[in-house]
């Protein structure tokens, strides 16, 4: 019943999360999805700004062209009446189209970025220069006027002026002739002083510088008429330029800018558009770094397997305790291991035991917990899990079942050691021990830190069991023992253990491409009988547990917490 509920609780959870993995996914995508149609919309609308202040900006300068080039050039009063009145029909036209264009439009002509917007303030912008060109012909036409008018009353002027310096050149004439007919009728009476000749001589000469100033004074007032006549023809050949203001494209441009700017601070500081940039900004650091994660494993396996290797599997090998016997019993096959294993314990025997791997016990039995295998060595007996065991004491001869109670691919094995005998073996792989209660099971450290393969394994310290004892081992379908004989290599990640007398060392593995694809490790175990010609064995599983994951890239923190742990022999 309460696997069922907790299989009915698991199902529930898992389609709740499904649910709201949906849910979300229904929100989120369509968010995103119009959020980025607003960007792109908002990035076409910029550039229809510019395109439409471009051809308004256009649109200005070619009308301005052509308002010049109909300009006229003479000085004549009917051709600036005449242009003056085809501008103001052409205003009349124009205003007419934009009335029009309104009406047709109402809505689309104030949309900054639609035809209709453009085509009105072309209109505008045309009617305004058009306006301005009438006014221009206005202010011309009033010179022209003036200047017509003044030179009138100029011309009458000097016509006036100048009879007055005819009459008072006569006048002067009459006079120096009057003093040379006096002077020849009486040539030396009119130099005498109070003869009446003389006075009258002298009334004469005065007479003469009167009638001369005259005749200067009216002289130049001709030639001040003159030059006046001159002026006025100056003025209006020289009548200014035309040089309208574009006041209606100016603040089109205005409003077209002002909102392609705003477009663009839009568009700018959004936060899907800032993601996409940083994003394009980092890809290129992203793909090397992802290069580098893909080449940087196999550049490694590269100078392990071609170079570390070959240069540790030449190096003499390692001999723990030469001295030390290899006996273990091993039973026909070398097969030690089944799916459970019923044990009797002999008087004065004990046994320690991982709770979960003890499937059934005696109830007379005495049970207790020793909380450590070992405590000289409390960290190694913590981190292989070898603490809060199950201590039993036992009451008669019946036995005791030790079975995996949780892993269906785990069988127990039993490995005896007689008394003298010492078994080097990974304490992650004990779940438990038989021994006398009166010689406790030792248990030695032995450093190799000089030795080449020991590094490349990452093996620096090897944990050594002596006898006599009975080890309880866990191993993957099935756990053998066997001898070396002439030598023999085993894939180093199913090794278990082996006789501290026998000479290991570590071998390349066959081929590149399994161990490059995290079939096989890169050092095989090679295990050799000692050389004083004593026995030994080696313990290893049928195969690697599913769970132990391998790869190209590694196992990640797994495999950092693996390493460290194989390196002081757990």
């Amino acid at each position: 019943m309460g696997r069922l509920l907790r299989a009915l609780f698991g199902w529930i959870t898992r389609h709740l999360l499904l649910l709201g993995l949906i849910v979300a996914l229904l929100v989120a995508v369509p968010l995103l999805v119009g959020q980025w149609r607003g960007l792109a919309d908002a990035g076409q609308r910029v550039e229809s700004l510019a395109r439409s202040a471009a051809a308004i900006a256009q649109a200005g300068a070619t009308l301005r062209q052509q308002l010049d080039a109909q300009i006229p050039q003479g000085q004549q009063p009917a051709e600036w009446t005449q242009w003056a009145a085809t501008l103001g029909q052409r205003i009349a036209a124009q205003r007419q189209a934009r009335e029009q264009l309104v009406r047709q439009y109402p809505l689309q002509s104030r949309v900054l970025t639609s035809d209709a917007y453009r085509q009105l303030k072309t209109l505008e912008l045309e009617i305004h220069l058009l306006e301005q060109g009438r006014a221009y012909a206005g202010s011309v036409l009033t010179v022209l006027r003036g200047v017509v008018a003044g030179e009138q009353a100029a011309q009458e002027q000097l016509s006036l002026c100048l009879r007055h310096v005819a009459a008072a050149e006569a006048r002067l004439y009459d006079n120096r002739r009057a003093q040379w007919q006096l002077s020849k009728d009486f040539p030396l009476a009119w130099q005498v002083p109070g003869l009446a000749t003389y006075q009258q001589m002298k009334a004469l000469e005065a007479q003469q510088r009167e009638l001369t100033d005259a005749a200067r004074e009216a002289h130049q007032r001709c030639n001040t008429l003159t030059l006046v006549m001159n002026e006025k023809a100056r003025v209006a050949a020289y009548i200014a330029p035309f040089d309208p203001a574009s006041s209606p494209a100016e603040q089109a441009l205005r409003e077209l800018g002002a909102e392609q700017a705003r477009l663009q601070a839009y568009t700018q500081g959004h936060w899907l558009r800032q993601a996409v940039d940083t994003a394009r900004q980092v890809v290129p650091v992203a793909l090397w770094v992802l290069v580098g994660i893909i080449v940087t494993p196999i550049a490694i396996k590269l100078v392990f397997y071609f170079v570390l290797a070959p240069l540790a599997a030449r190096r003499p090998p390692v001999c723990l305790l030469p001295g030390s016997s290899g006996r273990v019993r091993v039973p026909p096959g070398g097969r030690v291991s089944a799916v459970s294993q019923s044990i009797v314990l002999g008087p004065g025997e004990e046994m320690l035991v991982h709770p979960q791997y003890l499937q059934s016990a005696a109830l007379g039995a005495a049970k207790s917990t020793r909380w450590l295998l070992s405590w000289a060595m409390p960290l190694t007996s913590l981190a292989s899990g070898l603490f809060g065991l199950t201590r039993v004491l036992p009451h008669e001869a019946e036995p005791l079942v030790v079975s995996s109670t949780r892993d269906p691919l785990s069988e127990v094995g039993l490995i005896e050691l007689p008394a003298g005998s010492a078994l080097a073996l990974q304490p992650r792989n004990l779940i438990g021990l038989v021994q006398r209660q009166a010689a406790p099971l030792r248990i030695t450290r032995h450093w190799r830190l000089g030795h080449l393969h020991s590094w490349l394994t990452l093996q620096l310290r090897y944990v050594v069991f002596h006898g006599p004892a009975i080890l309880l081992v866990k191993g993957c379908r099935g756990v053998r023992v066997e001898a070396p004989q002439a030598g023999r290599a085993i894939n180093q990640a199913l090794t278990m253990g082996f006789s501290a007398n026998l000479r290991y060392a570590t071998t390349r593995c066959e081929t590149f491409a399994a161990y490059w694809m995290g079939q096989q490790e890169l050092f095989n175990d090679r295990f050799a009988q000692p050389d004083d010609g004593g026995s030994g064995f080696y313990v290893y599983e049928e195969m690697i547990h599913p769970q132990r994951k391998t790869g190209v890239t590694g196992r990640g923190l797994e495999g950092v917490t693996d390493a460290l742990l194989k390196a002081f022999g757990v």
